[in-house]
C-alpha cells in the first residue's frame, strides 16, 4: 500500500488554506481602492481649505505568497486617483509559523525464530482401555442325586444284606462372562510434526511522526493613502476610517487561518495517518498468516492423536501438545512487535493532531 496519494491530499489542502487567503487579502486591497476611488468622487467639490489638513492614511493588506492578484513584483509603484489621492503600495515581508505533522517510513531490520513443521511417519506404542468378556467364578449352586448303597444288618438269623437309596448332596461351582475393561497395548503408524526453528529477518517499514515548524514567508504589500493636495477635515477623517477597515479586515483574515486549519486539515491528516497505519496492521496480518500455517500442522496432528484414541497422558501426546503451546506462545510474543509499533504509531497520531488543533 502507497500512502503517498493521502499525504499529496494533506498538503494540498494546506495550500488549498493560502491560496483562500492570498484571495481574501487581494479582494481587501481591491475594496480599499475602490472605497478611495468613490471618496474622491464625493468630495471632489467640497473640500473645506479652512480647515485643510496634510493627513496621511495608511494600511497593510493584501495576498500571501505574493500580494495581491497582479502581484507586486518588488519596490513601490504609485498612481494617483481621482484630485485627492494617490496611492503607493510597496511590499513588506512577513512570516507565519505553525506546527504540522510529517510521516517519515524508517525500516527497522526485525528477527523472529519462525517453525518449519514437516510430518514424518512413526511408530505410536500406547496403552489403550479395551472392553472385553471375561470368565469369572459365581455362585455355587447346591446339587443332590440319590445312590444306591448296600446295607448290611445283623439278625437273629445272621447277616442280611440289601441295596438302600441315599441322597448325596454337594456345593457345585458356577461361571459366569462379565465386561471388564483392560489396557492393551495398541501400535498405530501416524504422521509425526517434526519442529525445526528458523531464524527468519524481515525488514519493516515502521511509520514515525515528527512534528515540524513550518514556516511561510510573504509580502503583504503596504498600501498607503495620501492627499495630493490639501483636504477638508471630514475628507481625511472619512479616509482614515476606510484605512483602519482595511486593516482590521486583513488581521481578521490572517488570524482565522489557523482556526481555518484546524476545520479543514483534521480529515486528510486523519486520511495520512490511517493509511500508514493500515499499512502497518497488513504486515502484522501477513507475518501471522505465515505463521499460522505451521502451527496448523501441529494442531492437525495433536486431532489426529485424538481421533486415533491415543490417551492425552500418552507420552506422545504430552510431547506434541508442549509443541504447540510453545509455538502459540511465541508467535504471540513476535505479534508483539507489530503491536508496539502500531500503539506507538497511535500515540504519536493523536500528539500530532492535539498540537495541531492547538489542545
Amino acid at each position: 500500500m502507497d500512502c503517498q496519494n493521502q499525504q499529496n491530499a494533506f498538503n494540498e489542502a494546506m495550500e488549498k488554506i493560502q491560496v483562500q487567503l492570498k484571495e481574501e487579502l487581494a479582494e481587501i486591497a481591491r475594496k480599499t481602492e475602490a472605497r478611495t476611488e468613490k471618496l474622491n468622487d464625493e468630495f471632489k467639490n467640497e473640500n473645506d481649505l479652512a480647515q485643510g489638513v496634510g493627513a496621511v492614511a495608511g494600511t497593510v493588506i493584501g495576498g500571501v505568497l505574493g500580494g495581491p492578484v497582479g502581484g507586486l513584483a518588488g519596490g513601490q509603484i504609485g498612481r494617483q486617483i481621482g484630485s485627492f489621492f494617490t496611492i503607493e503600495i510597496g511590499s513588506q515581508q512577513h512570516k507565519i509559523s505553525f506546527d504540522l505533522p510529517e510521516i517519515a517510513m524508517k525500516n527497522q531490520d526485525w528477527i523472529f525464530k519462525v517453525p518449519s513443521v514437516t510430518m514424518k511417519n512413526t511408530d505410536i506404542i500406547f496403552d489403550l482401555p479395551t472392553l472385553v468378556m471375561k470368565t469369572v467364578e459365581g455362585p455355587p449352586i447346591w446339587k443332590t442325586k440319590v445312590e444306591m448303597k448296600t446295607v448290611c444288618h445283623k439278625t437273629p438269623f445272621g447277616k442280611v444284606c440289601f441295596d438302600q437309596p441315599q441322597v448325596v448332596g454337594w456345593w457345585d461351582k458356577t461361571y459366569i462372562d462379565v465386561p471388564t475393561w483392560e489396557n492393551r497395548e495398541t501400535r498405530i503408524v501416524l504422521g509425526v510434526p517434526e519442529i525445526t526453528n528458523k531464524e527468519q529477518r524481515i525488514v519493516i517499514g515502521v511509520p514515525e511522526v515528527m512534528m515540524k515548524t513550518k514556516e511561510i514567508v510573504f509580502n503583504l504589500p503596504t498600501i498607503k493613502i495620501m492627499f495630493i493636495k490639501d483636504a477638508g477635515r471630514e475628507l481625511a477623517g472619512e479616509l482614515e476610517k476606510i484605512a483602519l477597515a482595511a486593516e482590521e479586515d486583513a488581521a481578521e483574515k490572517q488570524g482565522n487561518m489557523k482556526e481555518r486549519m484546524k476545520l479543514e486539515l483534521a480529515e486528510p491528516a486523519n486520511a495520512m495517518f490511517d493509511c500508514y497505519r493500515t499499512q502497518l496492521l497488513e504486515e502484522r496480518i501477513k507475518f501471522a498468516d505465515n505463521y499460522d500455517v505451521e502451527i496448523k500442522k501441529l494442531s492437525d496432528a495433536l486431532l489426529i492423536l485424538k481421533a486415533n484414541k491415543v490417551p492425552e497422558t500418552d507420552n506422545d501426546y504430552v510431547s506434541q501438545k508442549t509443541q504447540l503451546d510453545a509455538q502459540i506462545a511465541n508467535r504471540n510474543l513476535a505479534l508483539l512487535k507489530f503491536d508496539e509499533a502500531i500503539q506507538k504509531f497511535d500515540n504519536e497520531r493523536q500528539d500530532a493532531i492535539n498540537k495541531m488543533i492547538g489542545l
